[in-house]
């Protein structure tokens, strides 16, 4: 558990040192990527048959 947290907070740290445009950017690429996969994965489990 101290690992994950640790590693989180050097992502933080990192973003923390990019430009303000940068980190813009990049937050919009992870939650583009976030509604994809949500998509994706609420269009499985639509064709999934019922049992």
């Amino acid at each position: 558990m101290l690992a994950k947290r640790d590693d989180a907070i050097e992502v933080v740290q990192l973003l923390n040192r990019i430009p303000q445009n940068a980190r813009e950017r990049i937050f919009y690429m992870i939650e583009g990527a976030a509604l994809v996969t949500g998509a994706l994965d609420d269009q499985a489990e639509q064709q999934e048959p019922a049992s």
